[in-house]
């Protein structure tokens, strides 16, 4: 699903997804499964004074 809503290749998701990590996409791919997330109600937030960065869903 996230593959088809981020508009990149399974494949490109599965190589994140895996012990692999990010680092081995390209931005434009990150991006799109970054804003794909977002529609689906995830928020990202940045490492700040108060602890480090992490996700939660949408209240």
């Amino acid at each position: 699903m996230l593959a088809d809503e981020s508009g990149v290749s399974l494949a490109t998701v599965r190589r994140i997804e895996s012990d692999r990590g990010p680092e081995r996409s390209t931005v434009p791919n990150r991006d799109a499964i970054q804003r794909a997330l977002e529609k689906g109600g995830i928020v990202f937030m940045a490492k700040d004074a108060s602890g480090g960065a992490g996700v939660r869903l949408k209240r």
